[in-house]
This record gives C-alpha cells, sequence and structure tokens, in this order.
C-alpha cells in the first residue's frame, strides 16, 4: 500500500505539492493528471525518495520513505523520468546503479546478463570502457522537435 501524509514541496518559495494525502491499496491501479507544474513528477519523486518534501511522509506498505528509503523501496521497482545512462560510466556500474533503484539484484545475476548481452555483441565483460565509448545505443538526445531518438555518435 501506497500512503502520502500531508506532503508539501516548494522550489524557490514556489508551492509543487500542497498537503497531498493519498492512499493507493494493494492491487489499485492509479494515475497522476495534471498540467506542466502541477506537482506529479515531486510527488513520485518524493514518492521515490528522490526528493525530499517540506512537510509530510510517504510511505511504503507502513515504511517510511524519508526514514527507511531502503527497507521501503525493497520490493519496489521504478525508473523515474526518462532512464538514461551516466556516459562517464562503464556499463557495469550503469547496470549496478539501475539495478539499486529497486530490488537489490545479486552480481552474479548481472553478471549472467552481461555475459549473454556480451556472447551475443562480440564486447568484453565488465569492460571499463564507458558508456560513451559504447557506441549510439547507450545514449538518447531530444530533438528540438520534444521526440527523443538515439543519439548519434
Amino acid at each position: 500500500m501506497i500512503e502520502l501524509c500531508h506532503l508539501r514541496k516548494a522550489f524557490a518559495g514556489k508551492p509543487a505539492v500542497h498537503d497531498l494525502s493519498l492512499e493507493v491499496r494493494r492491487g489499485e491501479i492509479f494515475g497522476l493528471l495534471g498540467h506542466n507544474g502541477a506537482g506529479k513528477s515531486t510527488t513520485l519523486g518524493i514518492l521515490l525518495g528522490q526528493v525530499f518534501p517540506d512537510a509530510g511522509e510517504a510511505l511504503i506498505n507502513g515504511v517510511s520513505v524519508q526514514q527507511h528509503r531502503a527497507q521501503a523501496l525493497g520490493k519496489t521497482g521504478a525508473i523515474f523520468e526518462a532512464p538514461r545512462f551516466y556516459d562517464y560510466l562503464s556499463g557495469w556500474r550503469n547496470l549496478e546503479i539501475y539495478t539499486s533503484y529497486s530490488a537489490r539484484v545479486p552480481q552474479d545475476k548481472i553478471a549472467e546478463a552481461v555475459e549473454t548481452v556480451a556472447s551475443r555483441h562480440a564486447f568484453a565483460t565488465k569492460s571499463a570502457a564507458t558508456a560513451r565509448a559504447c557506441g549510439s545505443g547507450w545514449a538518447w538526445r531530444k530533438r528540438s522537435s520534444g521526440k527523443r531518438t538515439r543519439a548519434a555518435r
């Protein structure tokens, strides 16, 4: 169950979330609708422990995200906003970071996935090469049209 209790968040004095309380029970499907600047992304950021509220609390299964983030998010998986790789880190380190956002993935499972991909695409596993050096498939850019497209390199 997800509970948001009297959440408040302002940026430079401008309220983004003002006294938001809601409950989403197990099995329910819930969406946030609103215009740009309505606080949807801020609310999800607070729920995922990536944005700290000025007041209030977010709970997942009764555990406070603000006080016990790892425990609260231990069985939660999410990639918030546009997923992207950190191009200055290796592919291996990027995988470690992304798997830490959700339930923990053991190193041997990461290694197994990397071995599978490496065997199909002829590149070394646990490479020290940065994501930037791995080619355009790793990077995304936004065209002026607003559409996300693969970055040409």
